[in-house]
């Protein structure tokens, strides 16, 4: 039997131009979750970029801010980071789909129905600079393996920080439900057939 893994989508912070192009061609070729992570985009030109995607993937786009939004279009849901996952609470009339943990101590101390959550940087990170890997992959699945075992109702562990095709099945031997990609598709020359080079490395096994 072939476990499901997940492989998520997050945005460059920056402007990219073509981005939805790309992005649509990503959906097409079965990416089903994107994450809309711009950190200095108003609400005003986050909108007009769902605008100009179509409505048909409204319902695979994450925001990380201007959570309104995701009612406003009917996406997929919103993305908690460390600054606003204590008001989980008062958010909670949005649809919370996720939130971004960086040690599997907090990660084993949350109580907050997630979907999935990421955990990283699982490897050091191919989109930031200087930003390393802060786990032990061996003591992780440990981790992780434990976790599941006293919490079945868990939130599925995605992998983020780092992930390529050279070691994402190391990833999901670890335990993991999934990955997401920033650096390694975005920064190729190719993102869709960087994307598709991934992903056909999980497919095969």
């Amino acid at each position: 039997m072939t476990l499901l893994f997940d492989l998520l989508l997050i945005s460059p912070e920056q402007d990219l131009k073509d981005e939805i192009e790309v992005l649509v061609q990503l959906f097409n070729h079965g990416l089903t979750t994107y994450h809309l992570r711009k950190p200095d985009w108003s609400a005003e030109k986050t909108q007009q970029w769902i605008k100009q995607l179509p409505k048909e993937f409204h319902n695979r786009v994450v925001l990380h801010n201007h959570f309104e939004l995701a009612k406003n279009f009917e996406l997929k849901g919103i993305h908690l980071n460390e600054k606003n996952k204590p008001n989980a609470g008062q958010l909670s009339k949005y649809k919370i789909i996720s939130a971004s943990f960086h040690t599997l101590e907090d990660l084993k101390a949350n109580a907050f129905p997630y979907e999935y959550v990421f955990l990283s940087p699982i490897f050091d990170s191919i989109s930031k600079a200087g930003y390393k890997s802060n786990f032990d992959l061996k003591l992780l699945a440990q981790g992780l393996g434990e976790l599941k075992l006293q919490n079945s109702s868990t939130p599925k562990a995605i992998g983020l920080g780092g992930i390529n095709a050279l070691n994402i099945l190391a990833l999901k031997s670890a335990g993991f439900s999934g990955a997401a990609l920033v650096g390694s598709v975005w920064q190729g020359e190719n993102p869709v057939k960087a994307f598709s080079e991934i992903q056909a490395v999980i497919q095969g096994n």
